[in-house]
């Protein structure tokens, strides 16, 4: 899917076995204030997890 007029794009692929992945692409993001950011104005984020009914 492709937002008009813009690059911004959002795709999600089905594959066996129940797995789908899912891809986004923005130009520009932002972030809440106050999120605290590295050296190279890289978010710091927590590390992410899968929600436990899919961690198998």
């Amino acid at each position: 899917m492709r937002a008009p007029g813009t690059d911004d794009t959002v795709s999600a692929e089905a594959y066996p076995g129940d797995r789908l992945m899912v891809r986004a692409y923005a130009e520009c993001a932002r972030y809440p204030s106050g999120t605290p950011m590295g050296a190279y104005g890289a978010p710091e984020l927590p590390s992410q997890q899968a929600p436990l009914q899919l961690r198998r």
